[in-house]
């Protein structure tokens, strides 16, 4: 255990920490500036996942930056591209 800013944690937690910040984390997109361009398109965002062949909630989860993971930077990187964000 070591003190970390007052409180105990773990190596284990720091090596989470440190993996996580190795990730590109570009800034998560504000999920309402995709809607209002989908929209726009006259596309909603479930019908957009769906012809991209992913759930509606990872996109979500993906532009949230809940998600994180490689998939989840392809669906954020396609989204920028393909709507000019």
């Amino acid at each position: 255990m070591i003190l970390c800013e007052g409180k105990l944690v773990t190596v284990k937690d720091l090596y989470h920490v440190a993996l996580n910040m190795a990730f590109d984390t570009s800034d998560p997109l504000d999920v309402f500036s995709v809607r209002v361009a989908l929209l726009q398109r006259r596309q909603s965002m479930g019908s957009w996942a769906k012809s991209h062949g992913i759930l509606r909630a990872t996109m979500h989860n993906a532009l949230t930056g809940r998600r994180r993971g490689p998939h989840s930077r392809s669906i954020v990187k396609t989204i920028r591209r393909e709507l000019g964000l």
